[in-house]
């Protein structure tokens, strides 16, 4: 619910965040899939200790900064 809301809202598309999105399933989908075979404790440990969803992270961080510092030249390089 919270994720329509701010599809919605324009503030993603606006700066161009929807982009981001796949990373963001990727990364749910595997937490999800973690959390539920029990090879780690909690989820502090999931974050800790595996590093493809660390590595997600680090990529949304990034292509999030990238996006919203360089969005709009972005848009007029890439023809949108």
């Amino acid at each position: 619910m919270g994720g329509a809301w701010a599809l919605a809202s324009g503030a993603a598309r606006a700066f161009g965040l929807v982009y981001t999105l796949p990373l963001v399933v990727y990364a749910v989908c595997r937490f999800a899939m973690l959390s539920m075979s029990g090879r780690y404790a909690d989820p502090v440990d999931i974050v800790a200790h595996d590093r493809p969803v660390q590595l997600t992270i680090a990529a949304w961080l990034v292509s999030s900064a990238c996006i919203v510092y360089w969005g709009r030249t972005l848009g007029t390089w890439l023809g949108a």
